[in-house]
C-alpha cells in the first residue's frame, strides 16, 4: 500500500521531526533519536517552517495547537478540516 502523501508537502523525516518537535524534543535529542546530524536536523526543521509558513518554533507550535491535524493529515484518511 502506498503511503498518503501530506497535504502540506511534508515528506516521512519531515514528518517526524516535526512530531518530536511538538513533543518538546531539541534539535540535537531529535538527531540522535533519529541517527541523523544537528545540522541535517536544521534542514528538515528549515523545510518545514518554509511548508508551514511560520518563522520560527514558538510561531510552528502555535500553529499546530490551533490546527493539529498538520501532524496526523499523512496518516489519516480524512482530509484536513475546511474553513
Amino acid at each position: 500500500r502506498a503511503a498518503r502523501a501530506h497535504p502540506l508537502g511534508l515528506t516521512r523525516r519531515e514528518l517526524q521531526v516535526l512530531r518530536l518537535l511538538a513533543d518538546g524534543h531539541g534539535n540535537r535529542d531529535i538527531a540522535l533519536r533519529l541517527s541523523r546530524s544537528p545540522r541535517t536536523i536544521e534542514h528538515h526543521i528549515a523545510s518545514v517552517y518554509t511548508k508551514l509558513g511560520v518563522n520560527g518554533r514558538i510561531e510552528l507550535l502555535l500553529r499546530l495547537h490551533s490546527e493539529p491535524w498538520v501532524l496526523t493529515a499523512a496518516t489519516a484518511t480524512a482530509a484536513p478540516p475546511e474553513k
